[in-house]
């Protein structure tokens, strides 16, 4: 109950944001020229993501603690992992919300003031936590071997140190991308092409950002 008071808390303090200000979903929208200072750099406007990561983190306990007391029968869990029909539904709604979210907007890149106040609005306040939650309902599947192709895929042991350092990299982000956009000496011109340069850097530079801090930091010595 407290999560999704949580959830819906912030949603809702999304949509008043964007609303007040009459942001565009659509990217590089004219009203958005304070999108920075506005949205993406607070962070009161990603507190879902803080609430759903503790749910997730929960429910991760939960399913370590069936795993750990032997499987039982009467347990919520087991009833789950034995339904093909919840794995498969599961799936099928979370792929199917995550194309939505990614494909629905498309409309509104092309042209940003198509859409209305109300509707760019309701849609960025719910996409983000919908994809979360998508994400979510993922990882429950493939603990609960729904889905064992893509998680095994998921656990190949290429991928350990790059899940090591996910965390790091999703705190050092802000910074990473407020020190590159701040350092320019020229104005940027925005493109969709110079927007997937920028994200191709900022990532590969909050991996090795990430990498010191967890040698120099967390890494046991």
């Amino acid at each position: 109950m407290i999560i999704t008071i949580g959830v819906l808390a912030s949603a809702g303090l999304n949509f008043w944001i964007i609303w007040y200000n009459e942001m565009a979903a659509g990217l590089f929208a004219p009203q958005d020229v304070y999108i920075f200072k506005i949205f993406v750099n607070k962070p009161y406007t990603k507190l879902y993501a803080v609430i759903l990561g503790a749910a997730m983190a929960l429910l991760y306990l939960s399913i370590a603690k069936y795993r750990q007391e032997g499987s039982p029968v009467a347990s919520k869990w087991h009833s789950l992992e034995k339904s093909k029909l919840f794995g498969l539904v599961s799936w099928v709604v979370s792929l199917s919300v995550l194309g939505f979210v990614t494909l629905y907007p498309l409309p509104a890149n092309e042209y940003p003031m198509r859409w209305s106040r109300f509707h760019n609005s309701i849609f960025i306040s719910l996409s983000r936590p919908a994809f979360m939650l998508s994400l979510t309902l993922l990882m429950v599947c493939m603990m609960l071997n729904h889905g064992r192709v893509a998680k095994r895929a998921l656990g190949v042991s290429a991928l350990l140190p790059l899940s090591r350092l996910t965390y790091s990299v999703y705190l050092v982000l802000p910074l990473v991308s407020t020190v590159l956009i701040s350092s320019m000496q020229t104005s940027l011109y925005l493109s969709y092409t110079a927007m997937f340069y920028l994200l191709a850097y900022n990532f590969l530079a909050c991996f090795a950002v990430a990498l010191c801090v967890w040698i120099f930091i967390e890494s046991p010595l």
